[in-house]
């Protein structure tokens, strides 16, 4: 299962997909993220912090995009009146 090949980076970009509902990952892979980031967490392999941290760094993402296909959805529409 690729899930327990995964390094930290991609276990907690993972588990932030999973929280924000933006995951590929099957139910029991998602569940597998879930338990080794809370294990994680718990052996103090990281912090909390860090995890949060890194959902913060994916909605910043998702915000950044959203806005980027307005402004340009925007643009687009003044340019072709």
């Amino acid at each position: 299962m690729r899930i327990f090949n995964m390094d930290k980076t991609a276990l907690l970009k993972h588990h932030a997909l999973i929280v924000n509902k933006s995951s590929s990952l099957s139910s029991s892979q998602r569940a597998t993220v879930l338990q080794r980031v809370a294990y994680g967490i718990e052996k103090g392999h990281w912090t909390e912090k860090d995890v949060k941290a890194e959902i913060s760094n994916l909605n910043e993402f998702i915000v950044k995009n959203v806005v980027d296909r307005i402004n340009t959805a925007a643009h687009d529409s003044i340019t072709e009146e």
